[in-house]
């Protein structure tokens, strides 16, 4: 059954369509980390935050009937940053999708139009959700560098921003002999009091790649370790330390090897060789994702481009957005348009570990 224009390229069916992949097809594992709230979505180019700082001392004592005594409160930092606005196009010829028509005629589109927008979409949030993973895996390392640099198709850049994770070099993992676990200044436990020291938090996963694994399973107190372990077969099957189950106090480590190939053809990973992210219990991170509002053509049920007034407005949701607009003049083709804005906030940074290793 044909189906007219805007059942398909309107606003409403474009952007349910492009919501309901965005989450689907995102296997990653540093982004989604990022929580969405209503109260963390903003309007305009800015977003705004609280940066907190827990402190760690001890209350008063004070008697049964005493006054209490006024203690100083958590340390709180006003930050503010234009979000990120991505925004790609793609070319769909008119007769992959239009049915031809008498001068006159309202356009219907074939049944296999909407599949096919589909896949276009699906594309756009392949790269969509790299560029979101990209910007996430920066926020974890202390900076975010949205520049032409680390977008190279990018028009613009933004300055860079920076976040006070806490930060510590970790020598000799790649050195079989290093006492990883047993030395008076044990590598696992410098990381752990990291976190108990300066953010009332215990270590709950240390994300990292293939290299830090390899380090790790090649370490001869690490082996000892594993022999004594109903897991040890597990690891060793499995290559990393992921059924470890609790390996030096720490709950959770994630071999991450995801990434994005340039437009040069070279891949890089979104957690750096020798580099390991150490998340805190219980979200301590406060880690939330900010989300802005595209701007869309404000005709809704009609593709953008054709006759009639079409102004900008709000898109009906924040984060994801998208659009299709007929070039004037130029019918042959339909562009679809998918974006996405926002920016990743870490509201309290000091409960996140970026650790350096050789």
């Amino acid at each position: 059954m044909a189906q007219r224009y805007d059942q398909v390229f309107g606003l409403e069916p474009m952007n349910r369509l492009v919501t309901l992949f965005a989450d689907r097809d995102r296997n990653l594992a540093l982004s989604p980390r990022f929580q969405t709230a209503a109260d963390r979505d903003f309007e305009g180019d800015v977003a705004k935050w609280d940066e907190i700082t827990y402190k760690s001392d001890l209350p008063p004592i004070v008697a049964r009937d005493g006054a209490p005594k006024a203690m100083d409160s958590f340390d709180k930092k006003a930050r503010v940053v234009e979000m990120v606005t991505f925004k790609q196009k793609s070319r769909i010829p008119a007769s992959d999708v239009l049915y031809d028509r008498e001068l006159g005629e309202a356009p219907t589109v074939k049944a296999s139009a909407q599949a096919r927008v589909a896949r276009e979409q699906r594309q756009h949030l392949i790269r969509l959700n790299m560029g979101i993973e990209k910007l996430a895996s920066q926020a974890f390392t202390g900076t975010i560098s949205a520049n032409t640099t680390n977008f190279p198709e990018s028009d613009i850049s933004h300055p860079d921003f920076t976040y006070a994770v806490q930060t510590t070099t970790q020598n000799g993992w790649s050195t079989a002999g290093t006492k990883i676990l047993s030395a008076a200044d044990a590598h696992l436990d410098k990381i752990k009091t990291l976190l108990n020291e300066n953010a009332d938090a215990e270590a709950a996963e240390v994300i990292h790649n293939h290299k830090i694994s390899q380090y790790l399973l090649g370490n001869t107190e690490v082996q000892g370790w594993l022999q004594t372990t109903q897991q040890g077969v597990d690891v060793y099957r499995q290559g990393n330390l992921s059924a470890a189950g609790g390996f030096g106090g720490i709950p959770s480590w994630t071999e991450y090897d995801k990434g994005y190939v340039t437009a040069g053809g070279t891949f890089i990973r979104f957690v750096a060789d020798n580099k390991a992210i150490v998340l805190p219990r219980d979200g301590k991170a406060e880690l939330w994702m900010a989300r802005g509002y595209g701007v869309v053509p404000a005709a809704a049920g009609r593709v953008y481009g054709e006759a009639g007034a079409i102004m900008p407005r709000r898109a009906p949701q924040a984060g994801f957005f998208s659009y299709a607009y007929i070039e004037p003049g130029h019918p042959d083709a339909i562009w679809i348009v998918t974006g996405w804005r926002g920016w990743p906030i870490i509201a309290n940074p000091s409960a996140i570990v970026y650790v350096s290793t050789s």
